[in-house]
């Protein structure tokens, strides 16, 4: 009963829809028949909701695309384009880029064939193709039941704990603009703006800019366009150094950000705050289980390392302290401590770094070889400005770039004083330093990088960046790392 993809019109006849139901049901139960989806973890849950229970082995075309060149888009319309003569259809249905419900059945029924034949021609060639990363695919195969199962289970809220940081957030905004308009009082910031200053808005960048400039903020980049002067994070950190006690304070309270997972929400900077709640804390996508079911994407990232929507890795301490355990039940942490610079050790088989890694605080310890002195006589400066310089360094940050980083914390902080920095790690771990440039003439020889595990690889299409080929080896190494603890963790 099964139509070619070009059959015009599409005749029903007395009883063929419903055997033609009932011959697709039986064949997707079939355990003994491998089935072939493009992003299976979208299609199958769909699927098994309407009646229709997916049995035996699975191939995802999304998948192996992902598994061979991770770099690119794996829509299947793009990849129908590589892998097939097909023309684009996607837009059959569509109006205006959109869904479109009243489309005729009959242009869907050729919609959804045409979907099943280009899946079918794609898997077909990639499969042939993947001689050298089916390890790659195979592994994340493996992982879509976790990624399926943390979907569907979803994390439980404490919404109340969320009520109080959203307000707290709400709070600290609302005290960031007040100060910023004291502070502008005196300026000719309304002159500049021609608006009073009690109408000044943080969100506003044409605010900011007249504000900034009023305040002799030194503003001379410029946005992407040329047209206009930038004020965006980098600017600010790279001119607070020059600023008058005014200008900095004003920077600091418009701009200033925290890292890691413990954030001081009374220390944030407006744009901070705004940007943490309206990211994170606002609108949650939950059902009305009280549940959030973030999508977990296997092929959200070229190093292999899974992404999500709503983005929860970055999440810091402070905000994971939401996620509950329902009763009778118990949350447990499981992590690799500095996975990335371990790694770098191991690739690299510098003594030092090495050495460094087995220490309890390998931060610190990694700070006394630079600064030579021991372990106990580290500084706390000493120890972040070390941590913070050696991953920066490690994927490929230059010295401006590393200042720029550490401005927002050290204020007084000089070139010349990260230099010396740099100076002083580079001759502490010489194995370290010559593995990186092994690293970039390697990948800079064969066109791209991989991991030192399962072979991942990603290829540089569009030219190597050192810093993106430094980056490879070391989080592609972390993501099969992690992805197969992920399995073996898993029930």
């Amino acid at each position: 009963p099964f139509r070619r993809v070009d059959s015009e019109p599409w005749p029903y006849e007395p009883g063929e829809l419903e055997r033609v139901t009932e011959a697709l049901r039986a064949l997707l139960a079939d355990a003994t028949v491998a089935k072939t989806f493009h992003n299976h973890l979208y299609d199958v849950p769909i699927l098994e909701r309407h009646g229709f229970p997916v049995r035996g082995p699975l191939h995802d075309t999304m998948l192996m695309h992902h598994a061979r060149w991770s770099e690119l888009p794996h829509s299947l319309a793009f990849v129908g384009s590589v892998y097939t003569d097909a023309r684009y259809w996607k837009d059959d249905v569509r109006d205006g880029g959109k869904f479109d419900p009243t489309v005729a059945e009959e242009k869907f029924h050729r919609y959804n064939a045409r979907d099943a034949l280009v899946t079918l021609r794609v898997a077909r060639r990639l499969w042939h193709e993947m001689s050298e990363q089916k390890a790659v695919y195979a592994q994340e195969m493996a992982l879509a039941p976790i990624a399926r199962a943390m979907h569907e289970n979803g994390m439980l809220l404490d919404l109340e704990a969320l009520g109080v940081i959203r307000e707290r957030l709400r709070a600290r905004e609302t005290d960031c603009t007040a100060r910023l308009r004291e502070l502008l009082v005196g300026t000719d910031y309304a002159e500049r703006a021609e608006r009073p200053v009690a109408e000044f808005n943080p969100g506003g960048v044409y605010a900011v800019r007249h504000a900034l400039l009023a305040m002799g903020v030194p503003l001379t980049a410029r946005t992407d366009t040329g047209r206009f002067l930038s004020v965006d994070q980098q600017t600010l950190s790279t001119v607070a150094p020059y600023c008058n006690v005014a200008g900095r304070e004003f920077i600091r309270v418009l701009a200033r950000s925290q890292k890691g997972d413990d954030v001081d929400i009374a220390a944030l900077g407006w744009r901070a705050c705004q940007k943490l709640r309206s990211t994170y804390v606002e609108s949650p996508p939950m059902l009305e289980d009280g549940r959030l079911h973030a999508n977990w994407l296997i092929h959200g990232a070229v190093s292999g390392r899974w992404s999500s929507s709503p983005n929860m890795q970055n999440w810091g301490k402070w905000l994971r302290r939401i996620v509950v355990a329902p009763p009778g039940y118990q949350l447990v942490a499981f992590d690799y401590s500095q996975i990335e610079m371990r790694i770098q050790a191991y690739l690299s088989g510098d003594a030092a770094l090495l050495a460094s890694c087995a220490h309890a605080d390998s931060h610190r310890a990694r700070a006394a070889v630079i600064f030579e002195v021991p372990a106990e006589a580290v500084t706390y400066d000493q120890r972040q400005v070390a941590k913070r310089y050696s991953y920066a360094l490690a994927y490929g940050s230059g010295d401006q770039n590393i200042l720029e980083q550490l401005l927002p914390e050290y204020p007084g902080l000089t070139l010349d004083h990260v230099k010396a920095v740099g100076q002083r790690i580079r001759r502490a771990f010489p194995g370290w330093m010559a593995w990186r440039e092994g690293v970039l003439r390697t990948t800079t020889q064969r066109g791209y990088g991989e991991s030192a595990i399962l072979g991942r690889r990603r290829y540089f299409l569009g030219g190597i960046k050192p810093t993106a080929a430094y980056n490879m080896p070391v989080q592609s190494t972390a993501a099969d790392t992690i992805n197969e603890a992920t399995l073996r963790l898993w029930p």
